[in-house]
């Protein structure tokens, strides 16, 4: 057999001939126009994390490369956290880009730093060993290159920007795709209709404004189903957007949707250790796609246990005895403040100030109560007037202070006052008693009847419950956490759900509390 040799020449270019070949199969493999393309080449990248058995990012990566072929324009997506929406997101975006490098994206999230994140989980797709294999002439420009804009080599745009809400994102388009990824950071924002308004105004006058119009960008939305008022819920009934809202539990089977993605086991640990906090709105807003708002209990009057005075004296010296008022800082705003003996978990509110007047009148009738009940701890919400009333209390009834030995204290609430509320609910109604109507003086009776009308209309008083919240708060550590970091989805789950899934990151707040 004769010998066959080549020259230097001969062996580099025949290199890189097979490797123009590879490259034109794998490309060939992965086209936005094979059926399941995006889901092989995700599954290329990162074998180990991309599997047949997690049908759910199956389905996601088809609708995304509907996307990118031009048969779906406008997409809703909400799915349960750490389920892979966003690295897969970023992973799409490296992928069209491959195919139409002279494409522009944008996406917005909640804040600066998550966008930095995404943006920079893009570019290190890029500059990866096996993405440079399939697309070799892709590289950035390292003259148009930032932390949250950047370009591609030879084109005249930017491919990818982005920012959080308050940033600023002028004087850029995107033709490919808009997208909102995490636009509400927790339940705080979601339930703040500041935040709400200061949403959808950005999504109106900046976000909108950035699509180009001409060339049918493609507009998406991915989010956490925090409220009825957020962006999916907005649009969720316009026939226009193409819903992908994967719930995490079947509710006919009583099953994890993917075994492979979040185990039934684990699953249903969660929704256990959530109903037992009382966190079952919690729950339904991050694994089961249902605003939080629409399926959290309000408070009826015939959830709510009773209890004589009568009673009481069969249980013999409470625990503690604790007070608490919320003062009313306006003329149409109610002082609240209930009293409670507890006993063990159990706890009987006992009596109540609960009145519009004005808080020089209302003086008496809270003196009586601290008189008569004694409580060993008696806080003022101090916010909004809160102090100055009852230093003006206490300095004016120094003597009957001293003779009960009690000390006022103060304590702020920074966090949103629907979520405090809608912590406390399920304790209100689990282990807190209230006075049989015969036993009710006038203020406890008007105290009721504003607890009981909870949610029943969107301008309603909530000064009743809003003040069991702070009651309770003082028997119970874990509503000292300030609610804006215990909105953090991520660090939830970290205790019980990362060794799970080997998803980056790249959603995580900088948040250390952990519900678990």
């Amino acid at each position: 057999m004769p010998d066959i040799t080549f020259t230097q020449e001969e062996f580099i270019l025949e290199k890189q001939r097979r490797e123009r070949q590879k490259c034109d199969e794998l490309q060939l493999k992965f086209s936005p126009y094979t059926e399941y393309g995006l889901w092989e080449f995700l599954k290329y990248l990162y074998p180990d994390f991309y599997i047949d058995e997690k049908i759910p990012l199956i389905e996601l990566s088809e609708i995304l490369r509907r996307v990118t072929t031009g048969e779906l324009r406008k997409v809703l997506i909400s799915f349960f956290p750490r389920a892979g929406k966003s690295r897969t997101c970023s992973l799409w975006i490296a992928w069209w880009l491959g195919y139409e490098p002279d494409g522009s994206f944008m996406r917005n999230c909640y804040n600066d730093n998550l966008a930095m994140d995404l943006s920079k989980a893009v570019l290190d797709t890029l500059n990866m060993d096996e993405y440079k294999a399939v697309f070799p002439d892709i590289k950035t420009d390292p003259k148009a290159s930032s932390k949250m804009s950047w370009q591609l080599d030879g084109t005249t745009i930017s491919t990818y920007f982005g920012a959080g809400i308050k940033g600023t994102i002028t004087g850029r388009g995107c033709n490919k795709a808009a997208i909102l990824d995490d636009p509400i950071k927790d339940p705080e924002e979601a339930l703040s209709e500041t935040y709400l308004d200061k949403l959808d105004l950005f999504i109106e006058t900046v976000h909108n404004t950035r699509i180009n119009t001409t060339l049918n960008c493609a507009e998406i939305i991915i989010q956490t189903r925090w409220c009825e008022k957020d962006p999916i819920g907005l649009r969720e009934d316009d026939e226009s957007w193409h819903k992908f809202i994967f719930p995490a539990l079947d509710e006919k089977t009583g099953r994890s949707v993917c075994e492979a993605m979040i185990p039934t086991e684990k699953l249903l640990a969660i929704k256990n250790t959530w109903e037992k906090k009382n966190l079952s709105w919690m729950f339904q807003a991050l694994y089961m796609c249902k605003p939080a708002d629409r399926t959290f209990a309000k408070l009826r009057l015939d959830d709510l246990k009773r209890f004589s005075m009568k009673d009481l004296e069969k249980l013999g010296n409470p625990d503690e005895v604790l007070g608490w008022c919320d003062y009313a800082n306006k003329g149409t705003d109610n002082l609240s403040a209930p009293f409670c003996y507890r006993y063990g978990d159990k706890k009987y509110i006992v009596g109540v100030v609960f009145s519009n007047e004005d808080s020089v009148a209302l003086e008496r009738p809270l003196l009586e109560k601290i008189a008569y009940f004694k409580p060993d701890d008696f806080v003022f919400e101090s916010n909004q007037g809160g102090v100055e009333f009852a230093m003006n209390l206490q300095r004016n009834n120094q003597s009957l202070f001293d003779a009960i030995g009690l000390d006022i204290d103060y304590r702020s609430t920074s966090s949103n006052k629907e979520i405090r509320i809608m912590l406390a609910l399920g304790e209100i109604k689990n282990s807190c008693y209230f006075l049989e109507d015969d036993e009710q003086d006038d203020h406890y009776r008007r105290f009721m009847s504003n607890l009981s009308n909870y949610g029943k209309y969107k301008y309603g008083k909530d000064d009743a419950p809003d003040s069991m919240a702070g009651l309770l708060s003082m028997m119970s550590e874990s509503f000292d956490v300030e609610i804006d970091s215990l909105g953090s989805e991520n660090k939830m789950l970290d205790t019980k759900y990362r060794e799970y899934n080997n998803e980056p990151d790249t959603e995580e707040d900088d948040s250390d509390v952990e519900i678990f």
